[in-house]
């Protein structure tokens, strides 16, 4: 009997503790600063608009920090996501990683290092910038729908070639 309420108790313990995990895909938004730490001036190497537009890519609303914010993140800052690139350049390699963290700084995705042996800083961040983005195939804004879709209706809509628009969202 003891064991049989060891394992109930670990089990929605693990639930508890596993279940409440912070996932990239539970936010819209995304916020761009206009300049990271290692740089001195705003977009600097293009680096800010070239980060806004790769993140555009995997489906999110990008935002520089210094553009107008829609309603919803001014009303919920918490419901966007703050992206950074950090440098960790040596002296013959530009090295960069993107960071996505939320509204608490807590960290919740971090890119495998991007690098580039360009000697020029804005050919070599730039490079830099699209190999970490590289790394993030598997972040990708992925919409709930609110109403269960079937099966039948998936295949009807792949079959007028409307799939595409259906594998990036998550069913229920």
């Amino acid at each position: 009997m003891k064991n049989i309420i060891l394992v109930l108790f670990l089990t929605i313990a693990n639930l508890f503790v596993f279940g409440q995990e912070k996932k990239v895909n539970n936010y819209k938004f995304i916020v761009v600063p206009d300049r990271f730490d290692f740089l001195k001036q705003k977009d600097e190497y293009k680096t800010s608009s070239l980060t806004k537009f790769l993140l555009k890519k995997n489906g999110f609303t990008v935002f520089l920090n210094s553009e107008q914010y829609p309603k919803d993140l001014i009303d919920n800052p918490c419901s966007g996501l703050k992206a950074l690139v950090l440098d960790k350049s040596t002296m013959f390699k530009v090295k960069v990683i993107i960071e996505l963290r939320d509204c608490s700084n807590r960290l919740l995705y971090t890119s495998k290092e991007g690098v580039s042996k360009l000697k020029e800083f804005k050919k070599g961040f730039q490079e830099a910038i699209r190999n970490a983005h590289a790394s993030m195939i598997d972040v990708v804004f992925e919409p709930f729908l609110l109403e269960p879709v079937s099966y039948t209706h998936l295949r009807a809509q792949e079959s007028r070639g409307l799939g595409d628009v259906y594998k990036r969202q998550t069913y229920r």
